[in-house]
């Protein structure tokens, strides 16, 4: 399994900096002041999909090239990674596209997911 690293270090880096654009709980919502993706929305949005909004707020499905899917299935794929599988953690049941994820938690799961090539800020930010 090789990871998309500079990928996923880009997504972090931009949740990091712009954590009002970052909702870990909602694939792409729309907000009265712009819209959120989780990390998964940001990953496939960085890959050229865009969100199909179901309603006037939310999207579950990304589009492209007339293709529809679910944001962690496209973020997955992205990083080169099986989305069902390679990105849990068995042993401490951790999964990187999970709703209740903290910045931490995903800096800390990137990290083990690319054996340190992803290092943890020091200085993250408490959201």
């Amino acid at each position: 399994m090789t990871i998309n690293v500079p990928l996923l270090r880009k997504a972090l880096k931009h949740v990091t900096a712009r954590p009002e654009e970052w909702d870990q709980s909602t694939w792409a919502f729309r907000t009265s002041c712009g819209t959120v993706y989780c990390l998964a929305g940001h990953i496939a949005t960085m890959a050229g999909w865009k969100p199909e909004w179901n309603s006037l707020w939310e999207a579950r499905v990304f589009t492209k090239d007339g293709a529809r899917r679910f944001a962690p299935d496209v973020a997955a794929e992205a990083l080169g990674v099986d989305e069902r599988t390679s990105l849990v953690n068995v042993e401490n049941n951790e999964y990187l596209f999970a709703a209740g994820n903290s910045l931490d938690d995903l800096w800390r799961i990137a990290s083990k997911l690319t054996d340190g090539e992803i290092e943890v800020p020091e200085d993250l930010p408490e959201l």
